[in-house]
């Protein structure tokens, strides 16, 4: 079973967030969705900006904004959607918006936008900010009282490649669920390393390396039981799917049904990203450098002496409750054979159960924006 774990000692270690208010009220309101807004950044943060004047907050139920608007004056500027505390945020380049027009962007094609095999969006913790182009937000925040889960998109106008200029956007909010904090897994640390340990407890410790077997991949006759893991035994799915039919390539997968929304890095060779080096701050860029995030997809191949970073935001149909979970995943031999046993280490590096408080209503994977 879980433990019921406040989360104030781990946010009194992590930097102070900022908050920002819904203008001019006190109980901040819920995002429509599926509806276009607009939005103008007046310049970059790291140049002569600030909250106001260079972030985006949807909603106010967050104690920091939703997307950063950042770039030191004279540079490269980018987007951002992680600030403070323990946020975790993901956004993905969809393209031009010519090609890929805001109206078009529904939280299924936020992830996929051609619904093709190999079509799914790369999601990593920054992205360049281009104009005339459309990108999908993944973000989860998590500082205070509450957390706050959403989907949004949005198509820049001109002037997004100048940290000094003014960058006009429209925005669709396509999911927004705000949630009261439940059980979680203490300790967490965004530097914390992983370590090893003989024990198989039920509460999913953080940081500890355990070891895990696929007997068969879950379109090969496997099933939840022998295809998929969970980290606790109290889920309602599993966190992590082994797929393929027999004879056919092998993948991991995340999102399952329901709202579940989530992404996969293959971060390379295990020998280059072994799992004791891959932190929580790791999983998302793990040599800490300028165009070194990690590319996280709704699915990826599945290979051999690999690791691999996870990121899940699970909330299923009819449920009231949610997981947050990021975890490292070390493969070994055999995870290319549909039919053949693929055994793996893994390592949770966060793990946050929360109650679902409000949300915006009306959340579709396949509804369009207006």
């Amino acid at each position: 079973m879980f433990q019921v774990v406040s989360i104030s000692a781990m946010l009194a270690a992590a930097a102070p967030a900022v908050h920002v208010a819904a203008p001019g009220t006190t109980q901040a309101a819920l995002p429509h969705l599926n509806t276009i807004m607009t939005h103008t950044f007046t310049n970059a943060y790291s140049c002569h900006g600030s909250y106001e004047k260079s972030t985006l907050s949807l909603g106010g139920h967050s104690d920091s904004p939703d997307l950063n608007f950042n770039g030191a004056c004279g540079t490269d500027v980018y987007f951002q959607a992680t600030f403070a505390g323990v946020d975790m945020g993901v956004i993905a380049m969809l393209g031009s918006a010519t090609d890929f027009p805001l109206e078009k962007v529904s939280a299924s094609a936020a992830f996929n936008f051609e619904k093709t095999s190999g079509g799914d969006s790369v999601f990593t913790q920054t992205a360049a900010a281009k104009p005339k182009t459309t990108y999908a937000i993944l973000r989860s925040a998590s500082p205070g009282e509450s957390a706050v889960r959403t989907l949004f998109a949005i198509e820049t106008g001109e002037g997004c490649d100048d940290a000094a200029k003014s960058c006009a956007i429209r925005y669709a909010v396509l999911s927004y669920v705000v949630e009261d904090k439940g059980a979680q897994s203490p300790g967490f640390g965004w530097t914390k390393p992983n370590r090893p340990t003989d024990s198989d407890v039920a509460v999913p410790d953080l940081n500890l390396i355990k070891s895990h077997g696929f007997e068969k991949a879950y379109s090969c006759d496997g099933n939840y039981m022998v295809s998929g893991l969970a980290m606790s035994e109290g889920a309602k799915s599993p966190d992590m799917l082994y797929n393929g039919a027999c004879n056919a390539d092998t993948s991991f997968e995340i999102s399952f049904g329901g709202a579940d929304m989530g992404g996969i890095a293959l971060l390379g060779s295990a020998a280059d990203f072994p799992i004791e080096n891959v932190t929580a701050s790791a999983a998302f860029n793990f040599a800490a450098r300028a165009g070194g995030n990690s590319k996280f997809q709704k699915t990826v191949k599945a290979k051999s002496d690999t690791t691999y970073a996870f990121l899940r935001l699970q909330s299923p149909a009819g449920s009231p409750g949610a997981v947050r979970t990021l975890f490292a995943v070390q493969t070994g031999e055999g995870c290319e054979n549909a039919a053949s046993t693929c055994n793996f280490k893994y390592a949770v590096l966060d793990y946050t159960m929360q109650i679902m408080k409000e949300q915006s209503p009306g959340f579709d994977w396949e509804k369009l924006n207006r």
